[in-house]
């Protein structure tokens, strides 16, 4: 019995329509709401690191946006975060329905003061032009 199983499985796995396109990387999309692409606490200590949401906006096809990772730079009160999905390279057409994509990673700022958590991406100014823009998320750091 579990011989016939694991043997349907293998079959259903290799029959299931596979993308042999190529996809690229791309800075997502974040619109141009802060307090809906960046999620992070008002407060936090110096030195110590904390959880950081970023979302980006796409289809709900994941063939059309897939999220791929993020990239943090820090200098001292200034977090850039580069949101990226991967889309496939090829002729395809995307449902309209947009979503959320939620990325999350971490940020540490090492004095207390004012900092700033600023999202880097993508934002849509017509079919299909895209401009660079970025989102800020002050932060309070205390000691």
């Amino acid at each position: 019995m579990k011989r016939t199983l694991v043997a349907l499985l293998l079959v259903i796995c290799a029959c299931a329509p596979q993308s042999t396109e190529p996809t690229i990387r791309l800075l997502a999309y974040i619109g141009r709401d802060a307090d809906r692409r960046i999620d992070a606490p008002d407060t936090v200590r110096a030195n110590v690191p904390f959880d950081v949401m970023v979302y980006a906006v796409g289809s709900s096809s994941i063939e059309c946006n897939r999220p791929d990772g993020t990239a943090l730079q820090q200098p001292s009160t200034r977090a850039r975060v580069e949101g990226y999905i991967r889309v496939r390279s090829g002729a395809i057409t995307c449902p309209s329905d947009f979503r959320y994509y939620p990325q999350k990673l971490q940020v540490r700022f090492p004095q207390a003061g004012i900092a700033t958590i600023r999202l880097i991406g993508n934002t849509r100014t017509g079919e299909p032009a895209t401009t660079l823009d970025s989102l800020d998320r002050t932060v309070v750091v205390v000691p």
